[in-house]
């Protein structure tokens, strides 16, 4: 399943950068890839966003949820 343009704009629409820099975004095989200068931070597949687990994610998210955006890959925080 492909994610819809329309989830990555509203993301795109809710990000709020607290530091100079930059975010880009690829698509490839239906899924997106974020980054922000150049380090990847998030990927949206199957329309869910997945956040890279980091000890500053979990402290700003409290207890999130985690998930596993594809076969082998480390689990992600998942933002509903």
């Amino acid at each position: 399943m492909a994610t819809k343009k329309r989830l990555l704009d509203y993301i795109l629409s809710k990000i709020e950068i607290e530091r100079d820099g930059y975010i880009t975004y690829v698509k490839k095989f239906g899924k997106y890839v974020f980054t922000f200068n150049n380090e990847l931070f998030a990927r949206v597949v199957d329309d869910t966003l997945y956040l890279r687990a980091t000890e500053a994610g979990r402290s700003f998210l409290g207890k999130p949820v985690k998930g596993i955006p594809y076969k082998y890959a480390e689990p992600h925080f998942i933002i509903s």
